[in-house]
């Protein structure tokens, strides 16, 4: 028997097999692609009528609860945290906002959720003696602020938090 005509019939049967199944997920995944995103939920929120929202960040807890971190903000006023959690099906849970000890901008820039569902958000707040540093936020489950810290280098630096 001819060992290179067995070879060349094996060859030939396998990039038979190999371009068939390539042919077959050429044309499987652009069908499975071309599928539409359904929307199961839709909310919008405002702090207030004249306030302006941007949102920085969302996250899910463990029970599957989307927690989002805003930005808020009143024309010829200060920015503030807004915090807001919604259940699975898009129904308001609790809002909050956090206003620091100066009155002024705080700016969130992230947020993470532990395994105890408590919300950790970092971003910068400017102190009572003006000074704009790290600010640290813990939210419970609930929405209950337990702590709210600052840190900074000497007076007078901006510092700024860019994850947590």
């Amino acid at each position: 028997m001819d060992f290179n005509k067995i070879n060349r019939l094996s060859i030939a049967t396998a990039f038979r097999r190999c371009f068939l199944l390539a042919a077959f997920l050429f044309f499987l995944v652009p069908g499975t692609s071309r599928s539409q995103i359904n929307v199961n939920w839709k909310n919008c929120f405002k702090a207030s009528l004249n306030s302006a929202n941007r949102a920085v960040c969302a996250r899910l807890d463990v029970q599957h609860n989307l927690i989002m971190l805003l930005y808020t903000w009143l024309p010829d006023s200060s920015g503030d945290i807004m915090v807001i959690k919604l259940s699975p099906q898009g129904s308001l849970i609790w809002q909050r906002f956090y206003d620091g000890p100066g009155h002024t901008d705080d700016v969130p820039t992230d947020m993470t959720v532990d395994r105890y569902n408590n919300i950790w958000i970092c971003g910068t707040s400017v102190t009572k003696n003006g000074d704009k540093d790290i600010l640290l936020l813990k939210f419970s489950d609930e929405g209950v602020p337990s702590a709210g810290s600052f840190f900074g280098l000497p007076d007078g630096l901006q510092d700024e938090a860019l994850s947590v």
